[in-house]
């Protein structure tokens, strides 16, 4: 199982002014009204083990928006967040925003634009945490599930950590 954690995290000056930022805001308190909080990811280890799941093994991983970042992987990876995010952002608002928080459907049209811009914009870095569980019966073993890695070049890289320029100051 696979789900994002809200709000998006910030690398460098956090934009509050930005339409991305309110989204964000915004998307946690209508999802909150409407009784399934975006913030619960943290919980879904217990929700599983309370539902009578074993051996749930977790990952958080970090998918970077516009990342201006050296390495196929990461600039690959920021594609498809982009591609996968802008096509269902307008979906994701609009059932939300339209009916817990009373916004009219053009209002919520117009704001989406504004958040694809800033989507877009290279001086807002943005990254979300995806968090990953995986759920095993109790007789079966996955060797070296931890060992995610990938190939850039002849060099193996971890591919469950992404490393933040020193000079940026996360949020």
């Amino acid at each position: 199982m696979q789900d994002i954690i809200i709000p998006m995290k910030y690398v460098g000056k956090v934009p509050i002014d930005s339409a991305l930022y309110k989204w964000n805001v915004y998307i946690i308190e209508a999802s909150t009204k409407a009784q399934r909080p975006w913030t619960n990811v943290k919980n879904y280890p217990q929700y599983f083990r309370d539902a009578g799941f074993e051996d749930i093994q977790e990952f958080k991983y970090l998918w970077p928006n516009l990342w201006l970042k050296k390495g196929r992987y990461f600039k690959t990876l920021a594609r498809y967040f982009q591609a996968n995010f802008h096509n269902g952002l307008e979906g994701l608002t609009m059932r939300l925003f339209t009916n817990f928080l009373g916004w009219p459907r053009e209002d919520v049209q117009s704001f989406v634009t504004a958040v694809k811009k800033d989507l877009q914009d290279p001086s807002i870095q943005t990254y979300i945490q995806v968090y990953v569980l995986f759920f095993l019966e109790a007789d079966v073993v996955i060797d070296n599930l931890s060992d995610l890695s990938y190939m850039e070049g002849n060099r193996r890289v971890s591919a469950d950590i992404l490393t933040v320029p020193r000079n940026y100051e996360v949020h």
